[in-house]
């Protein structure tokens, strides 16, 4: 295929793809549907890809009946508006168009709306000849173009020499180079391009598209080693817990409870000293609270211990309501005599007991807002023993305690700011015990505690990766323990209790129940 007698471009329209109003279609392809639709379907689709970047879906518009017609009761009206809406009518000339009716209508109209000049053809079958003498083509016995041309042009037209993309095998597109550089020269005439320009751009986007292609595979080989190398960590650290998971549990198989430390223990070891203390000889009469205003007989220090022992054993026997009275008593007691014994460690340190049995108790019963009361009590009573004899470590372990049972209740009740503000001022008291010179081995266990509450909070917050951190720091406090004092089965207990922690964080293998 070569282009026969092109023009100058010159002599088309300077006009690139119209974007004025009324104007849709570049180019409109009229052809016999007998034997060139391969053909007008292949030109349809180098017109409009050719020179396409990656991104656009076309460069051109093309119409062409079978693709661009929907279904419309009137055939003809929507062909006649597409043909006004066109820059260019591309004739594919044979005879078989040059008999064709509808060929021949589209032609005419053509003629009726535009100029003859934006009127290409491309000669599928038959011959094409010019008579310069004439300025129109022969008249041969089988003609290849409409009766309606004659006499339509004043210059040979742009036509191009199809004939050979009817042979049998062909075929027809961007990869046919014969095909290829005919279609360019109406290209170019379609575009106000030079031909050479029109081939140059489509090799510069071929490029361009290959290095997307490249940059893009290059792209996709960098996310899959990233996706490679997070896969591998991600199995290491499931590895890791695990193996974390398994130790656990061998450490649960082993001891008896998993239950935390609470500050109820403190409060009772604080209570039993100092009963020691004050210990006397005669029997405890029964003691009943005093109603405001009315005085009643001087109690001693061992009726209110007396009152919380027995609201401790009632608690415990479930008997919630006279565990509430029984730590009620004991408060009663204390707060009445609670000004002149303010100097009194063993009174004080009763104080603090009574009023966490009562939080105990209310807890039990469901009554977050009485034992909020009691712990807020407890913290206040704490923290002004704590600043009057800063160098009593009893003091300061009683406050982290009651920042840590207020930290609970706030968190078990969805406060979590105000969880986080109790835990966090516990951990502080709690490390700076741990840096006294003479800190026991219990300091750094509440230590850990104090971490793996904020591991609960992180939970609770949906944040697994900071709370398996605290979690390892907690676990990594009580490993230290374990090791200096293998025969404490509490430390032990403790760390189980941050193992199972880590294997709840870590994906469960097929088949393995959480006990």
């Amino acid at each position: 295929m070569m282009i026969v007698s092109p023009v100058e471009q010159t002599t088309s329209p300077a006009i690139r793809p119209d974007t004025r109003a009324g104007v849709a279609y570049d180019a409109f392809i009229s052809y016999s549907h007998a034997l060139d639709k391969p053909i007008a379907s292949a030109l349809q689709s180098v017109i409009q890809t050719l020179g396409k970047p990656w991104w656009r879906r076309r460069v051109s518009r093309v119409f062409r009946d079978d693709t661009s017609l929907s279904a419309t009761p009137g055939l003809w009206p929507s062909i006649e508006q597409a043909l006004i809406s066109s820059r260019f009518l591309l004739l594919l000339a044979s005879p078989e168009s040059a008999k064709s009716k509808w060929v021949a209508r589209e032609v005419a109209s053509w003629l009726e709306h535009k100029q003859s000049d934006t009127l290409l053809i491309g000669l599928t079958a038959g011959d094409l000849s010019w008579d310069e003498e004439l300025s129109d083509f022969r008249q041969l016995a089988n003609p290849s173009l409409p009766a309606v041309l004659r006499g339509q042009f004043k210059n040979e037209p742009l036509w191009i020499d199809l004939r050979d993309a009817r042979a049998a095998g062909q075929v027809l597109g961007k990869t046919n180079q014969a095909f290829l550089s005919s279609c360019a020269g109406i290209i170019a005439a379609i575009r106000n391009l030079p031909k050479e320009d029109v081939l140059s751009e489509e090799v510069t986007q071929q490029r361009r598209n290959l290095m997307w292609a490249r940059g893009a595979v290059l792209t996709l080989l960098l996310l899959t080693a990233a996706a490679i190398w997070q896969a591998h960590r991600a199995t290491v650290a499931q590895h890791l817990a695990e193996t974390q998971r398994d130790r656990a549990q061998r450490t649960l198989n082993q001891v008896v409870a998993t239950a935390d430390r609470s500050v109820l223990a403190l409060s009772l070891r604080l209570q039993e000293d100092a009963s020691r203390a004050d210990r006397i000889d005669r029997p405890t009469p029964p003691i009943i609270p005093h109603e405001p205003g009315v005085d009643g007989p001087d109690h001693t220090l061992k009726d209110a211990l007396e009152q919380t022992k027995r609201s401790t054993k009632l608690l415990a026997n479930g008997e919630d309501v006279g565990a509430l009275r029984f730590a009620e008593a004991a408060v009663a007691i204390l707060e009445a005599g609670a000004d002149r014994r303010s100097r009194d460690p063993g009174w004080q340190l009763a104080r603090l007991g009574a009023y966490d049995q009562i939080a105990q108790v209310a807890v039990r019963m469901n009554d977050t807002s009485t034992a909020s009361a009691a712990l807020s009590t407890a913290l206040n009573i704490a923290e002004k023993l704590a600043k009057d004899d800063p160098a009593e470590i009893k003091w300061q372990q009683g406050l982290a305690a009651f920042h840590q049972e207020l930290g609970d209740l706030a968190l078990n009740t969805n406060h979590l700011a105000e969880a986080e503000g109790h835990y966090t001022t516990a951990l502080e008291l709690r490390t700076n015990m741990v840096q006294m010179p003479d800190a026991s081995s219990e300091a750094r266990r509440e230590q850990a505690v104090a971490t793996e509450r904020l591991g609960n909070l992180s939970m609770a917050r949906k944040m697994p990766e900071q709370a398996a951190r605290q979690y390892r720091e907690s676990a990594a406090i009580l490993e230290a323990l374990v090791a200096s004092n293998p025969s404490n089965t509490g430390f032990q207990r403790d760390l189980s209790v941050s193992y199972q922690h880590l294997a709840d964080l870590s994906p469960q293998p097929v088949g393995w129940k959480k006990r």
